[in-house]
């Protein structure tokens, strides 16, 4: 039977490897002498993770006593023996020469920048895992016992696939990005949003890979495709309304001129002739009914639709509108003339 808690323990497990790791750098880092070394110490030992997790504060000062060993063995004076009564009981203890505790700050320094690698990599930081690599190379070519060819290469595979995630990542990136400047072009803003979201994620994760600029780039196309899109259907409510004003005045138009015909190849005192002037009748009330108040609301309404392009609207748009709108006044005068010019006895 799998254990319940074997995830937990394989997520602890890794995270304390990364904690202890983080700390490790950090005093290598910091304390490259025995005085810094011991102010680094004070710090990681108050660490929030080191004081909660006793595994991995044994970890650190296990580490921080070696490193302490290294730090007495270089700066130490040579002893002055003395002797002591046969009676006192003295604990013999290896003595690391020089040469040994320098060996052992290499192996540190090597280990160090391997980890810093691995760091880079896993954070996709090409440039500065390819400058470590190399640094990497030069220590396996002077030392090969402290970077073996086998790690290099290794460190080669890591650093070629990595760079392929990465151009396979980027390029989902411009597709996303491109796909949320098509839909709002197009005004489906909803896919739009979610792709922005999409696209805000990978920038707040990774702005290695889009950077502030890159993605107020995209941001600004995304927004002016929909403020485009927006404008066009701004812009085809202004020509709809427009067409259905239009057709309007012109069916009054033909009503009135369907009587005059009628009523001169109709006799008068058939139903055909009565519907048409009913008709008619009506026709002229909708024409009284286009008065000056009917003129404004058809303005406001039509500045309100070019306000939606912009404010102040497009120039060439506004001089359409008023191109329209002296058209239809030209109609309405039009209708009221014909309507006096022949008017059936009641």
């Amino acid at each position: 039977m799998r254990d319940p808690n074997h995830g937990n323990h394989h997520a602890d497990t890794k995270h304390r490897e990364a904690v202890f790791n983080r700390l490790r750098n950090e005093l290598l880092r910091e304390g490259s002498n025995h005085s810094s070394f011991t102010r680094v110490k004070a710090k990681v030992l108050a660490d929030r993770d080191v004081r909660g997790d006793s595994t991995l504060q044994s970890m650190v000062k296990t580490y921080i006593a070696e490193r302490e060993a290294v730090f007495r063995t270089m700066h130490a004076v040579k002893p002055v023996t003395k002797s002591r009564p046969a009676s006192v009981s003295v604990e013999h203890r290896p003595q690391v020469t020089p040469v040994e505790a320098a060996r052992h700050e290499q192996r540190y320094q090597a280990e160090f920048l391997l980890g810093q690698f691995r760091e880079k990599i896993r954070h996709y930081y090409e440039s500065e895992a390819s400058i470590l690599l190399d640094r990497l190379r030069r220590i396996n070519a002077d030392q090969p016992e402290l970077i073996s060819a086998e790690t290099v290469a290794t460190c080669d595979g890591m650093l070629r696939r990595m760079s392929q995630r990465r151009t396979h990542f980027l390029q989902h990136v411009t597709e996303v990005a491109d796909r949320a400047v098509a839909a709002a072009g197009r005004g489906a803003h909803d896919m739009a949003a979610r792709a922005l979201r999409r696209l805000t994620l990978i920038h707040l994760a990774h702005r290695e890979w889009l950077p502030d600029a890159t993605f107020e780039s995209v941001r600004d196309r995304i927004i002016h495709a929909r403020d485009h899109r927006d404008e066009q259907l701004s812009a085809q409510k202004i020509v709809e309304r427009e067409r259905t004003i239009a057709a309007e005045l012109k069916g009054l138009s033909e009503r009135l001129h369907r009587f005059h015909s009628i009523a001169f190849t109709t006799p008068h005192d058939t139903a055909a002739y009565r519907d048409a002037e009913a008709d008619y009748r009506a026709a002229v009330a909708d024409v009284t009914h286009h008065d000056a108040e009917w003129l404004d609301s058809v303005i406001f309404e039509l500045v309100e639709l070019l306000n939606e392009l912009h404010d102040p609207p497009p120039e060439k748009a506004d001089q359409q509108v008023n191109r329209f709108l002296d058209r239809v006044r030209a109609a309405i005068q039009t209708l009221r003339r014909e309507v006096n010019a022949w008017k059936p006895k009641p």
